[in-house]
């Protein structure tokens, strides 16, 4: 037997057997999570790989240097700048916390991103770390 395809219609159907055929129970329902400290707030941001309507809910659980539980956190997307998120239901959740200053530890800080499906399937967990120093400016 013997069939041809186009290559792009190929990859797009092997990656989304690849997200249904999973060795474990999560998905991949979570991606692009970003970081950044600025005036002593810690902007996150996170987005669905499925589009701006798959996600239903994203928290993250965020470990000090000594590997402690500080929390759990729950994300938004509302549009509200308290929250840091700018637009209200564009698949971007936010949270704006003040958490980093002179006074936090310094060393490795781990946050452990998750998310929850509209068919309340649960994503896979996305780990990313900042380096605390002493140096706040």
């Amino acid at each position: 037997m013997k069939f041809s395809c186009e290559k792009d219609i190929l990859l797009r159907e092997i990656s989304i057997a690849q997200e249904l055929i999973s060795s474990r129970n999560s998905l991949s329902i979570l991606s692009n999570v970003y970081l950044e400290v600025k005036e002593n707030n810690l902007f996150i941001k996170a987005t669905d790989l499925n589009g701006l309507n798959d996600i239903s809910k994203v928290s993250f659980e965020m470990f000090n240097p000594s590997d402690s539980s500080v929390g759990n956190f729950k994300m938004f997307d509302d549009g509200d700048p308290g929250h840091g998120d700018a637009f209200a239901g564009d698949g971007i959740f936010s949270l704006k916390k003040n958490s980093f200053g002179p006074a936090s530890a310094n060393g490795s800080w781990k946050f452990n991103f998750s998310a929850v499906d509209v068919s309340d399937s649960t994503s896979n967990i996305i780990t990313h770390y900042i380096y605390v120093t002493e140096n706040f400016q």
